[in-house]
């Protein structure tokens, strides 16, 4: 689809990193930032893998005009488009679907946006205690 419309997707960051989702679920919400920055954004959209101490952080961003000022607080409300004719469902249902599994969807800047998706590192425990298994995300 970027091909298609002439941009352009680069992939940057750390790789082999481990997070515990529901499988599946990561590359709905990946599918829905990438759809909405080329719907929404323009020039180059760029995922950017890293991890901080407790999550795994999947950022993207585009160099678009970013999200209008008075969306930016509503942005991830059902029923909210930044254009017309759209349901606003897409960034509702992810920031859901994460919720789930411990993970949250932020926008960290709206101009140009730039989308953060964090999920967990650690899979919590009930008693609080460290984690009783690992794996790959």
């Amino acid at each position: 689809m970027f091909r298609s419309q002439n941009r352009k997707l680069e992939v940057t960051g750390k790789k082999s990193l481990r997070a515990y989702v529901t499988p599946g679920m990561l590359s709905q919400v990946i599918a829905t930032l990438l759809d909405n920055a080329l719907v929404h954004g323009a020039g180059t959209v760029t995922i950017r893998t890293s991890q901080t101490a407790k999550s795994v952080v999947i950022e993207v961003r585009d160099e678009g005009r970013g999200v209008p000022a008075d969306l930016a607080p509503r942005i991830f409300e059902r029923s909210v488009s930044g254009q017309p004719g759209g349901t606003g469902l897409g960034l509702a249902l992810a920031r859901s679907i994460l919720a789930t599994d411990g993970g949250q969807v932020v926008l960290v800047r709206p101009r140009p946006a730039v989308f953060a998706v964090f999920l967990p590192r650690e899979l919590p425990r009930p008693d609080g205690g460290p984690p009783a298994v690992s794996g790959p995300a």
